[in-house]
């Protein structure tokens, strides 16, 4: 059997809902990363004034929702090519390899030469799951993407308190802190380009097992570094299940799923979400009084590991309000080229606050640091509807699908762009 030509999904091809669901995410990662690049730990878990609204806006409605949703979108994209890749009769596997290998070379250098906070590495290195998961059923997927998630929720607050009390290394947490702050606000960038260096993924927690000078608490380093990649392997499965579901590529076929998954996911990710801010500020603002009870701990990441329930409101009121609200078409372009503008956010805010650029870090209150990331988000909407006007990829997009395919790929349009069906 002959096999067709394989290569970049096309216009055509593409799904819209699911790129306008990315240019949200898009927006939402902005929103938590700039908060983390702008500002000290204090005044984002111990806020004081206008800081406080800043917390309660990011904390209910931000934190712990949008990377779940791009770990979701992750699987899904993959899911998508992957049928593509069926429906075309070409091999599958082998391509989505390099493409991942390609991006942990990407998010590498990105982790060391831009921002430490980095989580393409992480993607690549999980990205791993999805291949072996690939021809599993969409309930078994499921299935397994709840309890690697449940997981997490239940495990991941006694294991790090245990850590912490018992590992000589993180007694030593609040000194590093400090000085890594420091280092934010008055480093030069190669000194910040060392201490990238020791914290990306793969170097950073060989050496937090090697320091510990024992096997045993190495490998609870190791397991914790797997409780933290679980979180990202279930919302790729549920990823995966639902481009193997369909739900996307047909959403009024399938309406009745997803008011039904609105109806449910976005109330109680809401109550989750606001009642568990209320509560960790409270938290927080007693700490230096008493310290944090072991259960308090616990119950701390378990607010957090449940919070993406949230998430899951957001996707389903998202793909619900696309069908009448067409200016949310606006998003897609942005979602499109996630990549570039993923990019180009994190290299404008450390410019912007670290101590080789602007210098701005812990300068600017919670409230201004949001504004500008709202600033920055729009001129990306407008900067990417014009880009793709001319040009079939963003650059760091046009970069990865020429890698992987080991071919250059044509850049600039050979028709109109917006020539893509809203519900595929």
């Amino acid at each position: 059997m002959s096999q067709t030509k394989f290569g970049p999904v096309q216009n055509l091809e593409r799904i819209q809902v699911v790129d306008i669901v990315r240019g949200f995410a898009l927006f939402g990662i902005l929103m938590v990363n700039i908060q983390m690049t702008g500002q000290s730990s204090a005044e984002i878990w111990n806020p004081h004034g206008s800081n406080t609204v800043a917390f309660f806006i990011m904390t209910a409605f931000f934190s712990s929702k949008f990377y779940p949703m791009y770990s979701f979108l992750f699987g899904l994209g993959m899911s998508l090519q992957m049928l593509r890749a069926e429906n075309k009769q070409v091999p599958f596997a082998g391509r989505y390899l390099r493409r991942l290998f390609w991006l942990f070379v990407i998010g590498s250098l990105h982790a060391l030469l831009v921002w430490e906070g980095d989580i393409l590495t992480a993607y690549a290195i999980v990205g791993l799951v999805l291949v072996l998961c690939r021809k599993l059923k969409p309930r078994l997927l499921v299935g397994i993407a709840l309890g690697l998630i449940l997981l997490q929720v239940l495990a991941l607050g006694p294991a790090q308190q245990w850590y912490f009390l018992h590992s000589n290394v993180a007694s030593s947490y609040g000194m590093g802190e400090y000085r890594l702050e420091y280092t934010f606000e008055m480093g030069t960038y190669s000194q910040l380009v060392a201490y990238r260096f020791e914290s990306w993924l793969p170097v950073g927690w060989i050496q937090s097992m090697i320091a510990e000078h024992d096997f045993g608490m190495g490998a609870v380093v190791f397991g914790l570094f797997l409780l933290q990649m679980a979180n990202i392997a279930g919302f790729f499965l549920i990823g995966l299940a639902a481009g193997k579901s369909g739900v996307f590529q047909d959403v009024e076929a399938h309406l009745r799923f997803w008011r039904r998954l609105f109806w449910i996911t976005f109330p109680l990710g809401l109550a989750i979400s606001v009642g568990g801010t209320v509560w960790i500020h409270a938290l927080f603002a007693q700490m230096g009084e008493r310290g944090m009870r072991d259960w308090e701990n616990s119950l701390l990441y378990a607010i957090y590991g449940l919070m993406p329930v949230l998430t899951f409101g957001y996707v389903s009121g998202l793909v619900l309000l696309s069908r009448k609200w067409k200016f949310l078409r606006l998003w897609a372009p942005a979602g499109q080229m996630a990549l570039t503008n993923y990019l180009v956010q994190n290299i404008f805010s450390t410019w912007l606050f670290f101590g080789y650029g602007f210098g701005l870090y812990s300068d600017l209150p919670g409230m201004w640091v949001i504004v500008i990331a709202v600033g920055l988000y729009a001129l990306q909407l407008a900067g990417s509807h014009f880009w793709l006007k001319k040009f079939r990829f963003g650059p760091a997009e046009w970069v990865w699908r020429s890698l992987t395919y080991w071919r250059r790929q044509p850049m600039r349009q050979s028709g109109p762009s917006d020539t893509v069906p809203l519900q595929g």
